[in-house]
């Protein structure tokens, strides 16, 4: 199996752990986990086409399938050689998240007879890697030292078929240095790493907006409003494009603080061409405020605040599709869907939605055609959605 991937990687070389590379890598790892006929080469795929995996849980620098030479043709082939931030180079082995780990008969707890296979496996490279040739082989053929007797990694399993205790016990009788964690540890870490990156949804204050659109030129030199609100307490919340067609989301809080995303830098970009699907994200706590842009599902602007109280306020009384409250500085663009939710969505309600949209784009072209002086007035009664 290839993955159209150098066969090693090194952190150095990696852009930074992001939220959308643990989002991707989240969404496939469960849609993996879905699948009831995912194989262990689909498992391998995705750890290296989403190296961020193997970021999360501590590595730094890995080959995958390296080749280790016995005598003749014969050779040991791990899924992955990786390095950990400490240097320590560990074997990764990776089976289906399909197996029961411990059985329990008479009351007896023992691996059961696959995942010991897959214990006697990994052992084997002990005894490889204690003669100082084939350590020496392995440092020649794919830069890693290897100690004598390595740390092994089997990733295997759900948590829902497996007592961890049971697990734990059992490796503490082997006296080995062998780990074993699932699927759901994995998508676990993935998550703890997003939650460190983003706010969780749960604990703000905000919106979301989903707007399928397609942008007409209109050679005006002013702003081009997508959507006004406002609200009693003078809050506001504005998109539209600037005065040199750049997208633009604009916040105003109750305490007359204004705030706006970096405009997205393509003057001339939302002209006339095909429908995009853009995402407007606004939430807040007292730790951090968060302004973002998502253009076909891709972060193309944010404003982080971090360390202050935003004091957003989500209730709007009043709203304007296609114009600002004022009615003086329409947008030129044809609407085929707008979504509005009074809270910050998290990625997998997002994903759920992105994916619906980009199969509805597909069987309808039906919209709302504002050409530059028309609006339609959204009468919000206090509400946010």
């Amino acid at each position: 199996m290839t993955s159209g991937r150098p066969l090693s990687y090194h952190l150095e070389e990696l852009a930074l752990i992001s939220a959308e590379g643990l989002e991707a890598a989240v969404i496939r790892l469960e849609q993996l986990l879905a699948d009831s006929n995912a194989s262990e080469d689909d498992f391998q795929q995705l750890f290296e086409e989403h190296p961020v995996v193997l970021e999360t849980l501590g590595y730094v620098r890995w080959t995958a399938k390296p080749r280790l030479p016995l005598e003749g043709e014969r050779r040991y082939e791990p899924d992955f050689l990786a390095e950990r931030h400490d240097s320590r180079v560990e074997i990764i082995d990776l089976k289906t998240p399909y197996e029961r780990l411990v059985i329990s008969p008479n009351r007896r707890e023992r691996f059961t007879a696959k995942v010991n296979e897959y214990v006697a496996q990994v052992h084997e490279y002990d005894e490889y890697f204690e003669d100082h040739e084939n350590r020496q082989r392995c440092e020649e053929l794919h830069g890693f030292v290897v100690a004598k007797h390595p740390p092994k990694l089997i990733i295997v399993g759900r948590d829902e078929d497996t007592d961890k205790w049971a697990v734990w016990r059992q490796l503490d009788r082997l006296a080995s240095s062998l780990s074993i964690i699932t699927y759901d540890d994995v998508r676990a870490a993935l998550l703890r790493e997003h939650a460190k990156l983003t706010l969780a949804p749960e604990s703000l204050a905000g919106s979301s907006f989903l707007a399928h659109i397609e942008f007409s030129r209109l050679n005006v030199r002013r702003r081009k409003y997508l959507l006004d609100l406002m609200g009693d307490a003078g809050n506001r919340l504005s998109i539209y494009l600037d005065e040199d067609d750049r997208l633009s989301l604009e916040v105003t809080t109750a305490s007359g603080e204004r705030l706006i995303a970096p405009t997205v830098e393509q003057p001339g970009r939302f002209e006339i061409g095909p429908p995009l699907l853009l995402q407007f994200d606004v939430g807040s706590n007292r730790d951090l405020g968060i302004l973002q842009i998502r253009i076909e599902d891709r972060v193309t602007a944010e404003l982080r605040i971090p360390g202050v109280d935003l004091q957003l306020e989500p209730a709007f009384s009043r709203g304007v599709l296609g114009n600002n409250i004022d009615y003086t500085a329409g947008g030129a663009f044809a609407l085929r869907e707008l979504m509005w939710y009074s809270v910050p969505l998290n990625f997998r309600d997002r994903y759920r939605l992105v994916d619906y949209i980009r199969r509805k784009r597909e069987a309808s072209s039906a919209a709302v055609v504002f050409s530059g002086g028309q609006g339609m007035d959204i009468n919000l009664q206090g509400r946010s959605s």
